[in-house]
């Protein structure tokens, strides 16, 4: 196999592994952001028996759950994954110099102990880039997961917000309360 080309893909899985550690940053803030909108809909809109009281409910427990799935699933795609790296520096000069004492030893061509270093760094380098593939493809499928049970918790959050929108409309319409009192949103005005 090319060696280039190696080193490319090991590099290329190194990067796609510092992008997917990046990734969860916007899902995570959107995940704030309905929980504040959540706690902006409790402060309004007061639980009924009726039917809105009813899609609040359901939408906000379907909301719950996706949320708290979309927690679980970025946090799995963080644990439990270790990396392949090439030795260290200092190690690959101490496996060359022994390659060049055997050579010296058995006395072999110049160029056996270079074809026999890159040999065994070409071994590492598909190790390492198939380990590496292995666990950002694993995490790529748990973040997509996440998106997934994120865009759900969107379209609960929206639909949570239908009985609190009706009923504020229904409570703004203006109300004569016995004449002296006028209900106009949210707040009671006297009447003049």
């Amino acid at each position: 196999m090319d060696f280039d080309f190696l080193k490319e893909l090991y590099f290329h899985e190194l990067d796609r592994r510092d992008r997917l550690d990046q990734a969860p940053t916007l899902r995570v803030a959107v995940l704030a952001l309905g929980a504040g909108l959540f706690t902006y809909y409790l402060d309004l809109y007061a639980l009924g028996d009726d039917i809105l009281g009813g899609i609040f409910l359901f939408a906000g427990c379907g909301a719950i759950v996706s949320g708290l799935l979309t927690i679980i699933w970025i946090i799995r795609s963080y644990l439990g994954y270790t990396y392949s790296f090439l030795p260290y520096a200092s190690q690959l000069e101490k496996y060359w110099r022994d390659l060049q004492r055997y050579r010296r030893e058995y006395q072999l061509e110049e160029d056996a102990s270079r074809l026999l270093f890159q040999e065994a760094l070409e071994e590492r380098l598909v190790e390492a880039v198939t380990h590496n593939s292995f666990n950002n493809n694993s995490r790529s499928e748990l973040l997509y997961g996440a998106s997934r049970f994120l865009a759900a918790f969107v379209v609960f959050a929206l639909l949570a917000g239908l009985p609190v929108v009706a009923g504020g409309v229904a409570r703004m319409t203006t109300q004569w309360n016995g004449g002296d009192t006028v209900t106009v949103g949210f707040e009671e005005v006297e009447n003049d």
